[in-house]
Parts: structure tokens; sequence; C-alpha cells
């Protein structure tokens, strides 16, 4: 037997949410199956640290740090180049949308379900209400998907900005 660890301590607490970068790098899925199994839906956020080259094809990227990164889906951010860091991890290459599809992939959950781990979860942790979810009142920041989660038309306050 071994000591209460803060994982569980987090699992015991409901007014905790765990965030997840939900590309397969920086957490296997396990552990966000073992989560929602503990905390609900509810109670995990999708989140990501996008880094330049995100949503961008395989490639190597230049950055403001001095260092280059070399982004690959399923692989993250890396620095590359001559850095003493070369191949350490220097963020995600995820996009929420396809954090999204992984969700939906790994997890066995409705997708309304799934939406609000990447909508209505994390404006609830941060406070705002009006954020996340469509319903009146709210303020109308929406996105249209194709099937395969890329973006068609997003509106902002009501207003169409793309597509």
């Amino acid at each position: 037997m071994r000591p209460v660890g803060m994982v569980e301590a987090v699992y015991a607490n409901s007014e905790v949410t765990v965030d997840f970068i939900a590309d397969g790098v920086h957490v296997h899925p396990l552990a966000i199956r073992a989560t929602l199994a503990a905390k609900g839906f509810r109670g995990i956020s999708l989140i990501t640290d996008s880094n330049i080259g995100a949503g961008l094809p395989e490639g190597l990227y230049d950055t403001p740090w001095g260092y280059p990164v070399y982004v690959k889906p399923g692989n993250g951010a890396r620095i590359a180049g001559d850095h003493p860091s070369k191949g350490v991890l220097a963020g995600s290459a995820l996009t929420m949308n396809a954090g999204i599809v992984n969700l939906l992939r790994w997890l066995d959950l409705p997708p309304a379900q799934v939406w609000a781990m990447g909508a209505a979860n994390p404006a609830r942790c941060v406070g705002l209400t009006r954020k996340g979810n469509i319903a009146a009142g709210m303020d109308a920041d929406l996105v249209l998907w194709n099937d395969d989660l890329t973006p068609v038309s997003t509106w902002v306050m009501g207003k169409k900005v793309y597509g």
C-alpha cells in the first residue's frame, strides 16, 4: 500500500478540473480515460499549448526564441537545429479541433460531452459565463465544422468573420 498522492487528491476534489493536451504526446489516452472515470466529463478540460507550426504541415519552423522547432503530427513541436536541447518537447502542434478529433476517437462518450470538454468546461473554469454554450444570452461565438472537423465558417459575437 502506498500513501495517497497528488493524482488521487485531484480526483477526490470535485472543485478541481483536470486539463489535458490531447495530442497523444503530452499524456497517454489511458490517463485521460482514467480521469474521466474518476471525475466525469465535466471534470476535464481540453487545452493546448500550440506552438509555432501548429496546424501546419510537418516541417521546420523558425521561432522568436533563437531556435527552430520541428513539427510533426503525433510528435509535438520539438527543439531542432544545433540547440543543446535538440529533440526536447517545446510545446504541442495540437489545434483544438484536432484535440476534439482525438477525444472522440479515444473516449466512449456522446459527442456533446466531448465538445463540452473543449468549450463549456474551459469557459466555466476561467469564469467566462457567456462562452462555451449555445443558448439565449450567450456571446454567439460559433464555428461551423465540416464532417472532418475542419472549419467552414466562424462567428464572433454573432458576426461572421470567416467563411
